[in-house]
């Protein structure tokens, strides 16, 4: 099925990219808020079957995601994690979809960042499923090869490491505020979710 461009959407995009650039120069969380407005209204201005709704979708997840970053709301999170799975669900049917290995990074990187906050191995298990995925999809010599290939390289490091600390917990005794200061940086606040 062939689909029309969406001209009435082409304002939206141009005024999302302004906002973004803007928000990048100034960091003024206003022109976040006006992105995330737009986008959901470019979202829902999309047709469910158009070939550019992952990419509304996506961008719609990745404002989300900035905002997290800027307010560590988990809110924000959850959002940019469901409006990145809509995207890579509607790109799946669709092996040579040009959206798909961004759609599948984003979504990986937003799962790190949930396991990050939470702690859940659930979560890093994912963000290395929707990795790989993304490198499968990407050509080698894209300039976002390297980037996911480190992206991946570092999630499945964060995971031996924690696997690493788990096995040699049980042989010695490791203070519990020592194991705290190692495990802190790789997205854990407490030992105890290992024990």
């Amino acid at each position: 099925m062939k689909h029309d461009p969406l001209p009435h959407l082409e304002p939206h995009h141009r005024r999302l990219q302004y906002l973004s650039s803007r928000y990048e120069r100034t960091g003024n969380l206003q022109d976040l808020e006006t992105a995330i407005n737009r986008s959901v209204v470019a979202s829902e201005a999309t047709p469910e079957d158009h070939p550019e709704r992952p990419k509304v979708l996506n961008n719609l997840g990745f404002h989300f995601s900035r905002r997290y970053g800027r307010t560590g709301n988990l809110q924000d999170l959850e959002a940019a994690i469901a409006y990145s799975e809509e995207a890579v669900r509607t790109i799946l049917i669709s092996v040579d979809h040009p959206d798909r290995a961004v759609c599948l990074n984003n979504l990986g990187m937003h799962l790190n960042s949930r396991y990050k906050h939470t702690g859940n191995m659930q979560d890093l298990e994912a963000a290395i499923h929707r990795t790989e995925a993304a490198l499968d999809a990407t050509p080698t010599g894209h300039p976002g090869h390297s980037t996911r290939w480190n992206n991946l390289g570092l999630f499945f490091f964060i995971k031996s490491l924690l696997v690493f600390i788990l096995r040699y917990m049980t042989r010695v005794c490791i203070p519990e505020w020592l194991l705290g200061k190692i495990i802190q940086p790789l997205g854990h606040t407490s030992p105890a979710q290992f024990i």
